[in-house]
């Protein structure tokens, strides 16, 4: 379990600049063939959000789905899929496990400054403010900070040390780097904290990056909201 936890936690931290949904015919071959035996669970793919390809050869790939379980009045929720694809192109389920991850004793396992600072303030700080791209980076560094309170629910974190941990990750970024995420952050969380309303409309550099309907899905999660409300809160 503990290998598995490491090898998931080295994917999902890529999610944050690479959440992808525009995929080719033969990915939906390879999601139908890893999940065809898979049994009491219907698992609806949302979009491939990392493909990573492995020295033997092999593809490791991270889809974001929706899965109810096949029992009376289910409810459905977010998870992460991981599935391999050997050098002959088989596709094979590695694993499954809720975007909000918890240790075996049912402990949330809670972000450290690390990963706070390499997935919070260095996207942050990265947004190339007043070029073309701007718009297009802001949105994927905003899809990204969503997918990371999936990933961890923010929201049941103690705030105190919440507030700690973003301390202490401020803290290990450059003077150059803290004045970027200085200048950046109350665009990026602005735009998080307008994308809690459902009633707001997802379009332009989310569709044109092909994010709108990862955004969707994590937005229709109140405990994701709830969880990007208190993470732009400790950032304020």
């Amino acid at each position: 379990m503990k290998r598995f936890m490491t090898l998931f936690l080295a994917l999902a931290m890529a999610i944050s600049m690479t959440a992808a949904l525009a995929e080719a015919p033969a990915e939906d071959e390879i999601f139908a063939e890893a999940t065809r035996g898979l049994l009491g669970v219907h698992i609806e793919k949302i979009g491939l959000l990392e493909e990573q390809e492995v020295a033997d050869g092999s593809r490791i790939l991270c889809y974001l789905c929706r899965v109810t379980p096949v029992v009376p009045n289910p409810t459905a929720h977010l998870s992460f899929l991981l599935v391999v694809v050997d050098g002959t192109g088989a596709a094979a389920t590695m694993g499954m496990i809720d975007a909000r991850v918890a240790d075996e004793d049912g402990t949330l396992l809670a972000p450290d400054a690390d990963y706070l600072r390499e997935q919070v303030f260095l996207p942050m700080a990265e947004v190339p403010v007043g070029t073309a791209g701007a718009s297009l980076a802001q949105a994927k560094v905003v899809c990204g900070l969503w997918s990371v309170c999936a990933f961890y629910a923010i929201d049941a974190i103690d705030p105190e040390d919440l507030e700690a941990m973003m301390e202490e990750a401020w803290a290990g970024l450059t003077p150059e780097q803290q004045a970027a995420c200085e200048a950046n952050a109350p665009a990026v969380l602005a735009e998080m904290s307008r994308l809690t309303d459902p009633a707001e409309q997802l379009g332009g550099a989310y569709a044109a990056g092909g994010m709108a309907e990862i955004m969707t899905a994590l937005r229709a999660d109140e405990a994701v909201c709830a969880s990007v409300a208190a993470l732009a809160d400790a950032a304020e």
